[in-house]
C-alpha cells in the first residue's frame, strides 16, 4: 500500500488490524459521527480504540488510509491518500500560506472541490466522499476548503436537496473536530455552524415549487442535524439550544 507521500504504515497485530478495518468500514457507511460516538463511549479505557485518539501512531495512519480507500474507490483499488499527522509540515505543492494563515488553493484542487459542492447529494456516499476530499488535505488547504463550504452552503436560491447535502457535509466535518480537521478549520466551522444550519433550513423549508410534504421533510432533516450537534456537544454551551430555538423546535 503506497500513498502519495510514501508507504502506508502496516499494522502487524492481526486483532488490531481487524478492529481498525471494522471501524473504518462502519465509518465509511455511517459517517464520522459514528467515530465521534465511539470515541466518547469507549473513553480512556477503550484500549482497542486507542488508534482513534493517538493521531501520531502508525495504527491511526493506517486507519485514515483505510477510511479514504473505502470512501473514494478508484477502479476498485482505492486512492492513494497522503497520510499526515497533526505535526506534519505543509507541502508546498498543495497550498502556499499567506501572512494571515490562509492559503490559496491550486487551481485543480479548487476546481475539483467546486464541482463536488455543486454536485453533492444528501446520500451518505456522496457526503463521505466530499469529507474525505477535505480531510486528505494539509492544514491550510483544509481551512480554505472549509471557508469555501461556509460561503457556498445554503446560498440563496439553492435547491432543497443541495442545501441539505451541504448541511450534511458541514455536519460530517464538524463531528471530526480536532481528530482530523486542523485547529483553524475546526474553529472556523464551529463559528459558522449556526448560520449554515439556518440558511440551509430556509432553503430546505421554503424552496420554490415544493409541496408541504417536501418542505416538512427539509425542516426535519435540518432539525435532526442541529439536535445531533447538541447531543454531541459540538457547539459551545447554549448555542445549540439557541439554534434549535431559531429553527422553531424545542430541545429534546
Amino acid at each position: 500500500m503506497v500513498g502519495s507521500s510514501g508507504v502506508v504504515p502496516m499494522v502487524p497485530d492481526l486483532l488490531a488490524r481487524r478492529v481498525i478495518d471494522f471501524t473504518a468500514e462502519r465509518v465509511s457507511r455511517q459517517g464520522f459521527a459514528f467515530e465521534s460516538e465511539l470515541t466518547i463511549s469507549e473513553g480512556a479505557a477503550g484500549s482497542h480504540f486507542d488508534f482513534l485518539r493517538n493521531r501520531k501512531s502508525p495504527e491511526h495512519a493506517y486507519y485514515r488510509w483505510k477510511v479514504a480507500q473505502l470512501l473514494c474507490p478508484e477502479d476498485g483499488r482505492g486512492p492513494s491518500p497522503t497520510l499526515r499527522s497533526s505535526s506534519s509540515s505543509l507541502e508546498k505543492d498543495e497550498v502556499e500560506p499567506t501572512g494571515k494563515g490562509q492559503g490559496s488553493l491550486p487551481e485543480q484542487v479548487a476546481s475539483s472541490f467546486s464541482s463536488i459542492l455543486d454536485g453533492l447529494t444528501p446520500e451518505r456516499a456522496s457526503v463521505h466522499r466530499a469529507s474525505a476530499f477535505v480531510l486528505d488535505r494539509p492544514a491550510h488547504a483544509q481551512e480554505e476548503l472549509v471557508r469555501r463550504l461556509c460561503d457556498r452552503a445554503g446560498r440563496e436560491g439553492s435547491p432543497q436537496a443541495l442545501a441539505v447535502a451541504h448541511l450534511y457535509l458541514a455536519s460530517d466535518l464538524l463531528h471530526q473536530g480536532a481528530k482530523a480537521l486542523s485547529g483553524r478549520a475546526a474553529r472556523l466551522l464551529r463559528s459558522e455552524a449556526e448560520p449554515i444550519a439556518l440558511r440551509c433550513w430556509e432553503c430546505a423549508a421554503e424552496g420554490k415549487g415544493l409541496g408541504r410534504i417536501e418542505k416538512n421533510g427539509g425542516r426535519q432533516r435540518a432539525t435532526a442535524v442541529a439536535r445531533s450537534w447538541r447531543r454531541a456537544h459540538l457547539l459551545p454551551e447554549g448555542r445549540a439550544d439557541r439554534l434549535l430555538n431559531d429553527l422553531g423546535v424545542k430541545p429534546e
